[in-house]
């Protein structure tokens, strides 16, 4: 697992910079500098409709999109920088199942975009959205604090974030889906 700060050596870091960094609910910047000056990820794109500390804003290579994430305006800039080799949302939300729901379909659209990209010619450009390997981090900040509250949301978390995780990584993959293994762990 990867925690905020801590290093790697510089084959992980070959490997996972292979594709551009994502970071969805970037504000105030934080996983966008782990991606920019941990990863050394030369494009992140850090997504947000709040502020970036000035600090992440003047870092180069780092494109802030001050949107939702399924806005139109997202799936574009996101087809624009793709492929993306590690994703990481450290959004804050009510309902991590929304948000799962949310970051699928986006990713959906832009895949279903990349595929129609065409360059000047009108060849096929056959761009995809993930590079692989492609590492996913998803931050889930549970609602209330109690220890009932905990636990309920975590039995409802467990059951549904393995098939969203795979469901999100098949999205990129080559076959479709039908011969690739995907390995979800938490």
């Amino acid at each position: 697992s990867l925690h905020k700060g801590e290093t790697l050596d510089s084959s992980k870091k070959s490997v996972l910079s292979q594709g551009a960094g994502l970071d969805i609910g970037a504000s105030p910047g934080g996983w966008t500098q782990v991606l920019h000056n941990t990863l050394c990820m030369p494009t992140v794109v850090a997504m947000d409709p709040g502020v970036l500390a000035q600090r992440v804003m003047t870092l180069q290579g780092v494109h802030h999109l001050r949107a939702e994430l399924s806005s139109e305006e997202s799936v574009k800039v996101l087809a624009l920088h793709a492929p993306y080799s590690v994703i990481v949302c450290d959004a804050s939300v009510s309902n991590a199942n929304e948000l799962l729901v949310k970051i699928a379909e986006t990713f959906d659209r832009v895949s279903s975009l990349l595929k129609k990209s065409v360059d000047s010619s009108e060849r096929s450009l056959d761009r995809t959205i993930f590079a692989w390997p492609l590492c996913l981090v998803v931050t889930l900040k549970l609602p209330y604090k109690t220890h009932g509250s905990i636990d309920r949301n975590l039995e409802k978390v467990n059951g549904y974030i393995p098939d969203y995780l795979r469901r999100i990584a098949l999205i990129g993959s080559s076959s479709g889906g039908e011969s690739d293994v995907v390995e979800v762990s938490y």
